[in-house]
């Protein structure tokens, strides 16, 4: 693997979000138990304790690492972004993964991004190790988009 054998893993979720992420985290690492050290990165958005510590267990369980990151005000002078909701109480998460190079912390060099939606249903060390060809990053399809 890349990176000294870290594994590198994002996703972002909100506390309403919870259980169905920590079920992608549980199969990533269930699915992944040949990796080296995976380090789990949740940029949260209104995390109680009582969730960040239930992730902590599960990381804890696996002999993994787990961090979360609060959600920045995208509008706010970091970003600057100027978005405007179209919906009544639609969030902004989403973009978090286009700031994962500002969000992560400095010296992490490759993340892997997984919507907290998905099952891990094998390794992911094949697309760890993926050839970038000096690409900044490497994308899918979603399963609901059109070809």
């Amino acid at each position: 693997m890349v990176e000294n054998e870290k594994m590198n893993i994002a996703y972002h979720c909100t506390d309403n979000y919870a259980r169905i992420t920590a079920t992608s985290v549980l199969s990533l690492f269930e699915n992944n138990k040949d990796a080296g050290e995976i380090n789990v990165y949740i940029i949260e958005h209104g995390f109680t304790g009582e969730t960040r510590q239930k992730f902590r267990d599960l990381a804890d369980k696996y002999g993994r690492n787990m961090y979360f990151i609060p959600l920045p005000d995208f509008n706010g002078e970091n970003y600057s972004l100027g978005l405007v909701s179209i919906k009544k109480n639609w969030m902004f998460d989403s973009y978090s993964r286009l700031f994962l190079d500002r969000l992560l912390p400095k010296g992490t060099e490759r993340v892997i991004y997984l919507d907290g939606d998905i099952l891990v249903l094998g390794s992911l060390k094949k697309i760890w190790e993926m050839d970038l060809k000096g690409k900044c990053c490497a994308a899918c399809l979603d399963c609901i988009s059109a070809p």
